[in-house]
């Protein structure tokens, strides 16, 4: 069974609820971007060429936690 873009997105947006995950806009680029808050204010962005690609991104993000300190450092 094939999947579209579309579906693929929404699958994502689904699997990583703590992140806004986007289409680059038309003319301002190509490929996917995701943006979290993080504590004390700050952010994390992501930007790559396929939802495969930030998929794998974010998996490595999630594993590492919002800091940076390992698995389960955002809890």
């Amino acid at each position: 069974m094939s999947q579209t873009p579309a579906a693929s997105l929404a699958r994502l947006k689904m699997a990583f609820p703590r992140w806004s995950i986007h289409r680059v806009a038309p003319g301002a680029g190509t490929g996917f971007t995701a943006w979290r808050g993080l504590p004390g204010g700050r952010s994390q962005s992501l930007h790559a060429p396929t939802l495969a690609e930030l998929e794998y991104e974010l998996r490595i993000a999630a594993r590492a936690g919002p800091t940076g300190a390992g698995a389960g450092a955002d809890r």
